[in-house]
């Protein structure tokens, strides 16, 4: 505790001549307004209910929270809030002034508001919150509401399994996302990614054997598809983490460590069967010339120059991304490039091929508290009534129908300006979703068909989601979603080890992509033993624990 007092105190010196500058003038969202029954016509005024709450600005540029008046998902919520009598008076913070703001309001709560946005904030600090009793538990203010947003989270039960602390109590709101296919849970993934109009332009199949695979890359730099002369189209993606795509093909977690979310039981990356074979394949892209040395560890501006450039014949990211393409300067009269998603390729004999897929169930348990200050707590259980709701997520995933969505065969599609694809159009209509407004100001709740999204992108893209979605081996590309709070015991074993474990898996990673390490003779001493020393152990014991408790909530 002494030490997080000290670290707060340091932030709150930095912030003393930040603070001043952050743009926290108190802003009043509404007035109090009436009911149902006062807009019929009934005397009956509405009892008026206000907190404060310090929020951070959007990080979009041009949908600012500063602006959310003009905005019809805004507007439609503050009638929400009028309508229950409630008043928020906002201190918005610019972005880059956020999270020293909250440490030094934390440190020092005398003038804290009585919400606070929890973006910014680590785990020691909210430990320490719960614990020195600054944020109060939401349970409480749940329970004493309307039964809206108890009848809400108890559908979504991920919420509490996420964000319920080891007394039983919730201490902040967290988001919510779901992703769903054909009426069921499924979720997108990152896969290896390939030239769709490069496999057309060598008449070849799409790969789906490590063999074709090798031989598709060889055929590019042979054929110099993209026409500089040079045997310079490469596999793209830096070697420093697992997360490449590659590595699932050989059974690994996209990091350090995975989760199977089957049976909840972790496991360690560099411990697994095809860990060996995975650098054996790599160290051969290397020799071969089909991946460059300069992506070993390298930064993301590497790999996106060589994207720009027209090198990379496949690389890794989302199946239905769109950003990609755009970026590449291919020559005049070229095809234009596009991207499409490999099935995962098995890696080596005996070893199941992995979908890294994204959690369909999200929970971004940080999100925001009611604070210590709350003078008004029924206030506060009208807007957690408010927030978890099915209008709230209507508001806040897409707006206003008929303005910022359509429903089609059952599915909401954003349209026009709400889409994303201006968002400087969007800020001048006032048509966009709520979350892009107060995203980082409020909880995001978002529950959508994935046929939303693959009806946006070209066939082939979509064809490839589709396939993957029932891919049956599967490692969740953040195993943290599924991990309860930790305790403070073991936030200090993660305090000690996370990093530091970070660091050391990576130094070694590039060691044997360079052949500073022998594979083969150097694993047992070069490799696991100073991951076991680095905390590799430890590590895992926490992240057990922390499975557990989320997987066995309420049992």
């Amino acid at each position: 505790m002494n030490g997080f007092k000290k670290t707060l105190a340091v932030a709150m010196a930095a912030a003393l001549l930040t603070t001043a500058a952050a743009g926290c003038a108190k802003t009043p969202s509404s007035s109090a307004g009436t009911d149902s029954k006062a807009a019929e016509g009934s005397s009956t005024a509405v009892t008026k209910h206000t907190f404060t709450a310090m929020v951070q600005e959007s990080a979009n540029q041009y949908c600012r929270f500063a602006d959310r008046n003009k905005y019809l998902a805004w507007q439609e919520l503050n009638k929400i809030f009028e309508a229950k009598g409630l008043e928020i008076n906002f201190d918005v913070v610019q972005e880059d002034q956020y999270e020293t703001v909250l440490a030094t309001s934390l440190a020092s709560t005398a003038d804290l508001a009585e919400y606070v946005n929890l973006q910014s904030a680590d785990d020691a600090t909210l430990i320490s919150c719960i614990e020195n009793g600054i944020f109060l538990p939401i349970n409480d203010l749940i329970n004493n509401g309307d039964g809206t947003s108890k009848a809400f989270l108890q559908k979504y039960s991920q919420a509490y399994r996420k964000a319920s602390f080891t007394d039983g109590n919730m201490y902040w709101m967290p988001a919510l996302q779901e992703t769903y296919y054909n009426g069921k849970l499924a979720s997108t993934c990152t896969n290896v990614l390939i030239r769709y109009d490069w496999v057309q332009k060598l008449g070849i199949q799409v790969p789906k054997t490590l063999d074709e695979y090798t031989a598709y890359l060889k055929a590019c730099q042979d054929k110099d598809l993209n026409g500089n002369g040079q045997k310079d189209e490469y596999y793209v993606d830096s070697w420093k983490d697992f997360s490449s795509g590659i590595p699932q093909w050989f059974g690994l977690p996209n990091s350090r460590f995975g989760l199977s979310t089957t049976d909840g039981k972790m496991i360690s990356t560099w411990e697994q069967p095809g860990v060996k074979a995975y650098f054996h394949y790599i160290q051969k892209l290397l020799q071969e010339g089909l991946t460059s040395v300069d992506y070993i560890a390298c930064e993301t501006a590497v790999t996106d120059a060589a994207n720009a450039n027209n090198q990379a014949a496949s690389l890794s990211s989302y199946c239905m991304q769109g950003w990609l393409e755009p970026e590449v300067n291919v020559p005049e009269g070229a095809a234009k490039p596009n991207y499409v998603s490999l099935m995962p390729i098995q890696g080596t004999d005996g070893v199941k091929s992995l979908s890294n897929i994204e959690p369909p169930q999200l929970t971004d348990w940080r999100h925001a508290a009611f604070t210590k200050n709350l003078k008004d707590k029924e206030a506060a259980s009208i807007f957690l009534d408010i927030l978890y709701s099915d209008k709230f997520e209507d508001l806040s995933a897409w707006g206003i129908e008929g303005k910022t969505y359509e429903v089609k065969d059952g599915i909401k599609i954003l349209i026009g300006d709400a889409t994303g694809a201006d968002w400087e159009a969007a800020s001048i209509s006032g048509l966009c979703n709520g979350s892009n407004i107060w995203g980082f100001a409020f909880p995001v709740l978002r529950f959508s068909d994935m046929e939303n999204e693959i009806a946006t992108i070209s066939k082939e893209k979509g064809d490839a989601q589709k396939e993957v979605i029932d891919y049956p081996n599967t490692v969740v590309d953040n195993m943290k979603a599924y991990m309860a709070v930790p305790t403070a015991e073991e936030n200090e074993v993660l305090s000690k080890y996370e990093a530091a474990y970070k660091a050391l898996s990576r130094e070694i990673a590039v060691k044997i992509y360079k052949g500073e390490i022998d594979i083969d003779k150097d694993w047992d001493t070069k490799v696991i033993k100073p991951l076991k020393d680095g905390g590799m152990d430890e590590l895992m014991k926490v992240y057990q624990a922390r499975a557990d408790r989320y997987f066995n909530y309420g049992k």
